[in-house]
């Protein structure tokens, strides 16, 4: 998964296995550029290159995220605030992967209420198959931080290339997906206890298997918490309509727990995307509102461009005992962008922001970020802004990852590539903030 320009406008179908990225070169203009800082540049050394997750910040305004690309197998990094206002945030490499350890680092990270950090590789691990990991503050500042496998996946039963990230429960379980073993390519939905002794070893249990046809398969997005202990998530390829679709366009799943300690837990299938105006291949997870309604993103589908496949917005909504799903936006390839791959992240308005990785400017193709605003009467139409059209030089290109909130107003992401590095003719990616 090399930053690499190509002319390819957007994907089109999955390949049988797995498709992750699509990587080209964009402009922007001037009155958008005013929206976006980029606030770090990497350079392809030893704070790695290539980022394909969201950063994530803790109360002090510190940014945390991975890049995929190193030396070795990737990196974890820290973003500071400055001590003088104004003046650049300062970078820190907090861990290198390699060997063992763990690599292709594409999933967001999480963080718990002590600072450790928590993060899923889709290769390595003790078995080659990947791993979740943990990374530990120092004790005193300015020291190393300590890194720890919890658990490497074994490539059969288990699962292998945990690419979703992980979730916390109130009893501080963990919970992911996995995209398949050696033998398939429908994955897994795990869980992660924590040892009953401190330092002692995380058991993992397999709380479903995906069966693909039906199903869905691939589910390669954040997972997200619903009332009664419910997880949601989505499914990029299998289920839907296979007409439409060469491998499947897609689901929506559910996922209860038990109603006795040590049950089964149960999956439902809410929706399965049928590859037209409804949209397809849903890349990342969903996002919840607190009011019942989830939203999220599909990076292919829709119409636009006289047929073509651009990408929308969708809502998910439990009304009269069932779950609908309402398509929000649909892109169309001009400034607006298409392909959107990273999902959407909502505000205390219900204002949803998020990237398109792709389109913004019909020569160059970088990618955008987007604002959705929901209509002011109940049946309207949500109102797009396009909030930046990335160059592909100096402020990056190729936003693969969503937008995440810190203190303040703005907006903060990444992309894979752009930015301007020497080892890299197409950029090594950057770390942005944009003003809504």
């Amino acid at each position: 998964m090399n930053s690499a320009p190509q002319s390819a406008r957007r994907p089109r179908r999955l390949t049988a296995t797995f498709v992750m990225v699509i990587l080209v070169v964009a402009v922007t203009t001037s009155a958008s550029a005013q929206q976006e800082r980029v606030l770090y540049r990497f350079t392809g050394g030893t704070d790695g290159s290539t980022l394909y997750a969201d950063v994530i910040a803790d109360p002090s305004g510190n940014l945390y995220g991975t890049t995929f690309s190193s030396g070795l197998n990737g990196t974890v990094y820290e973003l500071s605030p400055p001590a003088i206002a104004g003046h650049p945030l300062i970078e820190t490499t907090l861990h290198t992967f390699g060997g063992t350890d763990a690599g292709g680092l594409l999933s967001v990270l999480t963080l718990d209420s002590a600072g450790n950090l928590y993060g899923a590789a889709s290769a390595g691990g003790a078995n080659g198959a990947g791993a979740v990991f943990q990374l530990a503050p120092p004790a005193t500042p300015g020291g190393a931080w300590t890194e720890r496998l919890l658990y490497s996946f074994k490539g059969n039963s288990d699962g292998m290339a945990p690419i979703g990230g992980v979730v916390f429960d109130q009893s501080g379980n963990l919970f992911g997906t996995t995209i398949g073993n050696f033998e398939t390519t429908y994955g897994t939905i795990y869980e992660l206890s924590p040892p009953a002794v401190q330092g002692g070893q995380w058991t993992e249990t397999v709380l479903y298997n995906f069966k693909g046809s039906f199903d869905g398969c691939v589910a390669n997005g954040k997972l997200a918490f619903g009332v009664n202990g419910i997880l949601f998530g989505t499914a990029v390829a299998c289920g839907g309509t296979q007409n439409q679709c060469a491998f499947g366009c897609g689901t929506i799943f559910g996922l209860a727990p038990p109603a006795i300690a040590g049950g089964a837990w149960t999956e439902r299938t809410i929706y399965r995307f049928q590859g037209g105006a409804d949209g397809s291949q849903p890349h990342n997870g969903l996002v919840g509102d607190g009011k019942g309604h989830f939203f999220g993103a599909t990076q292919v589908g829709g119409a636009c461009n006289g047929g073509a496949e651009c990408g929308t917005v969708f809502e998910l909504e439990f009304a009269g005992g069932k779950w609908t799903e309402n398509v929000l936006y649909t892109f169309t390839g001009g400034t607006d962008g298409e392909t959107p791959m990273g999902g959407v992240v909502i505000d205390k308005s219900g204002n949803l922001y998020g990237t398109t990785n792709t389109g913004g400017d019909p020569t160059c193709n970088c990618g955008t970020v987007f604002e959705l605003v929901p209509p002011s009467t109940l049946g309207g139409s949500w109102t797009e802004n396009t909030l930046h059209v990335f160059t592909g030089v100096r402020d990056g290109a190729l936003p693969f990852s969503g937008l995440a909130f810190s203190r303040g107003p703005y907006l903060y992401g990444t992309t894979a590539s752009g930015g301007e590095c020497k080892s890299n003719p197409s950029g090594c990616g950057a770390v942005f903030q944009v003003l809504p």
